[in-house]
């Protein structure tokens, strides 16, 4: 009888099952959790840790510069409210910007109660044509002329090179197209006597969602009593210009105190703005004594180097607000260092490149500051500098707006007390020293050098007045353009300088 066939071999399991039964017994898995729970453990030590070191270093920060005078929280910056009966921004025209619909909206609802209202003001005035402002940068005045067949509904005016005739009677159509408006600008010159202007933005919403319509439209309306104002000096009516020139600084004024970094950048630009009419009256000699006094008053109000840490600090105010708002469910340890961080860039990197109190401004060290931001925000763990690297880019350029303006608006105040003492003496005097004190209390210094303005005399009657500007150096008063199509003095080359057409 035959033997049965051996049964076969049964098949070798795969060589890699082995380590995964070892891994999967008892006593393994125990040892595994055991060491899961210690790292877990030991995680939640590192993260409470750096949550305390995190909020101990922001709070140390805070007591310690609080103590100082510094201001941190939003709620301090935020004007009060003023009475609607007292305040310029609830004039009729500019009240709609504010009115919105109570939260949710309806379906298909607008954030507007006034639609057309609020559109009126947005729409107000012309968007496109000739620059308004700071052509008297480069010794040119407002272009009447293309303005006029603007006003008359052309498209694409070129430039023109106007003679005295030829701008006399372009003024008479700018004032006429610029009739339209009336109304309005009548309306805001009488609201403008209310001691008050407190736009009501929504201070209490998430900060990089505010809305403030508001600025665009009181540029646009300044813009349109510049252009008025230079039309009535080119038609002789001197008396109105001034009236319209300083409605333009009214306006200006209206943004002060604003806690908000671009609504202070409007203000400098509303107040380049008032200058052009100031620079064609007193190039064309039209200025009465008492007129330019009363110019040199206003003017010499303004001090945008003492306004520029406010309007730093209610910018730091908003990043605070905005980090807590963005970073919702992050760890406290992130939001902290963030703070922290951010903070610390202003009080060291930002806030020191001016001196309100010898009125200066230092273009090296806010270039070696910009280099060692740069080089902080690129360094080190950067979940801690997330909001300093979107935020602090576009703040670390205010200086030199802020310092421009300034040292064009001293510049303005010597031109009027010049001005002043041709009136009395048939010529510009020979140094600066000379117009104190009868016409000037004191002469501004150069706020880039801390000496005297650069000033002399001219060969056809006329002077030369400026500041060595941004780059420090004394470029005997010469300006330097940009390229491109439509050049702009660069602000950062050349001299800053306050001169008149040659006669």
């Amino acid at each position: 009888m035959q033997n049965p066939s051996p049964t076969p071999n049964p098949p070798k399991k795969a060589s890699f099952v082995w380590p995964f039964r070892w891994l999967f017994t008892w006593r393994i898995l125990r040892r595994f959790l055991v060491i899961m729970a210690a790292l877990i453990t030991l995680l939640a030590v590192v993260w409470t840790e750096e949550h305390w070191r995190g909020k101990h270093a922001w709070e140390k920060f805070q007591h310690e510069w609080e103590a100082k005078g510094e201001k941190f929280d939003l709620q301090f910056f935020i004007p009060p409210p003023v009475p609607d009966d007292q305040n310029f921004a609830m004039t009729p025209f500019l009240a709609p910007l504010f009115d919105f619909n109570p939260l949710p909206l309806k379906p298909g609802q607008s954030l507007w109660r006034d639609t057309n209202g609020y559109q009126m003001a947005v729409d107000f005035g012309y968007k496109e044509g000739p620059n308004f402002s700071r052509s008297w940068t480069k010794a040119q005045r407002t272009d009447l002329t293309a303005w006029a067949a603007i006003l008359q509904g052309k498209k694409d005016v070129p430039p023109s090179v106007e003679s005295f005739s030829d701008r006399a009677v372009a003024a008479i159509e700018v004032l006429r197209g610029l009739e339209k408006y009336k109304s309005v600008l009548d309306e805001l010159r009488t609201a403008s006597r209310r001691p008050f202007c407190r736009f009501n933005v929504r201070y209490e919403e998430n900060p990089l969602e505010i809305l403030v319509p508001h600025l665009a439209v009181l540029k646009e309306i300044g813009q349109i009593f510049q252009l008025r104002a230079s039309a009535e000096l080119a038609s002789g009516q001197s008396s109105l210009a001034l009236e319209d020139t300083k409605m333009v600084l009214y306006l200006a004024d209206g943004l002060k105190g604003e806690p908000m970094l671009i609504a202070n950048l409007v203000r400098i630009a509303i107040l380049n703005i008032s200058l052009q009419p100031l620079w064609e009256g007193l190039a064309a000699r039209q200025w009465s004594d008492a007129q330019l006094n009363e110019l040199q008053q206003r003017f010499g109000k303004i001090d945008l180097l003492q306004e520029y840490g406010p309007a730093l600090r209610g910018e730091r105010a908003f990043g605070n607000t905005g980090i807590g708002y963005y970073m919702v469910g992050a760890p406290k340890s992130v939001l902290y260092q963030n703070k922290l961080f951010l903070n610390r860039m202003y009080q060291r990197m930002l806030l020191p490149l001016m001196n309100e109190a010898l009125h200066r401004a230092y273009p090296a060290e806010t270039a070696k500051n910009d280099a060692a931001l740069e080089k902080e925000l690129n360094g080190g763990f950067y979940p801690y500098k997330i909001f300093a690297s979107l935020l602090l880019p576009a703040v670390e350029g205010a200086v030199n707006h802020f310092a421009t303006t300034q040292a064009e608006i001293d510049e303005a105040l010597v031109a009027c007390a010049l001005e002043r003492y041709r009136l009395a003496h048939g010529q510009f005097p020979d140094t600066l020293d000379a117009l104190s004190p009868q016409f000037a209390d004191k002469i501004p210094h150069d706020l880039i050098t801390g000496g005297p303005l650069k000033y002399h005399r001219t060969e056809d009657g006329q002077f030369i007045l400026y500041s060595v500007g941004w780059n420090e150096k004394d470029d005997a008063g010469k300006i330097v353009l940009t390229s491109g199509n439509h050049p702009r003095v660069d602000f950062k080359q050349g001299d800053w300088v306050w001169q008149y057409p040659a006669k």
